[in-house]
């Protein structure tokens, strides 16, 4: 595949196998959060407990993006693929079928594995296609991993108020199997597989794009968990909007990737003139609004700096998986792999961080020592971007210099 011309089926199919692998296992990242309180009385244990359900998958998915990647690498993002929407389906299953919190827990953790084999892959094979199928593919992912999250919650309490929660694990089934038809359908990729040494991924980040694209994975997770984590927290405490209304603006970020997808089309096609021109930029003046508004918190103010945020950080997101695609064919899905471990070590580090800064202030009334907070929160994040932009900027002379 790689830069040859793939014909119609075949392109078509990669639409399908990237869209499906990475929405599938995007979506089932939160989807069980509104059912946790039904899994434990239906298992009779505590929430904490039916907890360690998201926490394993989470767990297993990060720890196994790279091997899953190099896996592909070797034997072929047809084989890795195969056994990822397969291992899906099987778990999926389990996981619906479940009797016991155990069984249950343990089917999560298959589908971490699962699910990293998928991440990493698709992007892998995203990756080795042609210029142009590349493009076409990126806004493919970006719409994939954007409307996963969004979806969950949404069809978690669809589901929950009209059926059981065993549907949100069954109805992944004929997905996977329509994912492994049109895997099986695929040939094999034409690049000859060679074994890495045991520091491969060390010496890949010894190169100075991979390095860049790792880091602006990494910044761009920190800042997603930050404002995914404490939108509704904040909302909740400084309005008196009720919680299907504050649901809806916690929206904003997340419809902002989505419409970066169409913006990226309007803007050319220097991803590296992107992220220092647009990308970053835009994310810096909606971390300054929301560090602007923390006096006294504006909910118009706030969902024009969370959908600022989500085009700024759609941008980015977009780019950096473009100049990824762009290195070495042989390496595709490891460098797809070691990207999405950035970017979700990023948001359990960003999400902590707030969930840190607002629990040790949780009891404090002050209006004045609660604005420090909020500035707190907002104003190292802004400082984090703007090192990224700093790095951006060097990069990008240092990429002029060597032309």
């Amino acid at each position: 595949m790689s830069d040859q011309t793939t014909d119609a089926k075949t392109g078509y199919s990669i639409y399908i196998i990237c869209g499906l692998g990475l929405f599938l296992s995007t979506l089932d990242t939160g989807i069980i959060n509104l059912v946790l309180n039904s899994l434990a009385i239906s298992f009779a244990v505590s929430l904490t407990f039916i907890g360690l359900s998201i926490t394993l998958y989470l767990l297993f998915l990060i720890i196994l993006l790279i091997p899953s990647g190099w896996f592909g690498d070797i034997y072929g993002q047809k084989a890795a693929l195969i056994l990822g929407f397969l291992l899906f389906a099987i778990t999926s299953f389990l996981a619906g079928s479940s009797e016991s919190a155990w069984q249950f827990i343990l089917a999560r953790c298959g589908q971490g594995i699962a699910a990293a084999l998928l991440q990493a892959n698709c992007l892998g094979l995203a990756g080795v296609q042609s210029t142009k199928q590349k493009l076409q593919l990126n806004a493919v992912i970006m719409l994939a991993i954007s409307i996963g999250p969004i979806l969950g919650p949404s069809l978690s309490g669809f589901i929950l108020q009209y059926w059981q929660w065993r549907l949100l694990f069954f109805i992944n089934v004929p997905f996977c199997i329509l994912g492994l038809a049109v895997t099986l359908s695929l040939n094999k990729s034409p690049y000859n597989r060679h074994r890495a040494g045991a520091l491969f991924v060390f010496e890949l980040l010894l190169q100075s794009t991979i390095r860049y694209v790792a880091v602006g994975s990494f910044i761009f997770g920190f800042t997603a968990g930050v404002i995914f984590s404490v939108s509704p927290i904040i909302l909740i405490r400084e309005t008196n909007y009720p919680i299907d209304i504050i649901g809806l603006i916690c929206m904003a970020s997340p419809i902002g990737v989505i419409l970066s997808v169409l913006i990226k089309k309007l803007l050319g096609k220097d991803v590296n003139q992107m992220i220092l021109i647009y990308a970053l930029p835009v994310m810096l003046l909606a971390f300054i609004l929301f560090w602007g508004i923390s006096l006294n918190i504006s909910v118009g103010t706030y969902i024009v700096a969370a959908l600022g945020y989500g085009i700024g950080g759609g941008l980015l997101q977009s780019s950096l998986i473009q100049i990824a695609m762009q290195q070495q064919p042989d390496k595709q899905s490891t460098i797809g792999g070691m990207l999405r471990l950035c970017q979700n070590l990023g948001i359990i580090l960003g999400t902590e961080y707030a969930l840190v800064v607002l629990e040790t202030n949780k009891i404090n009334d002050d209006l004045a020592q609660q604005a420090e907070m909020y500035q707190q929160l907002w104003g190292l994040t802004l400082m984090i971007l703007i090192c990224m932009f700093i790095y951006s900027f060097r990069y990008n002379q240092a990429i002029k210099n060597n032309q």
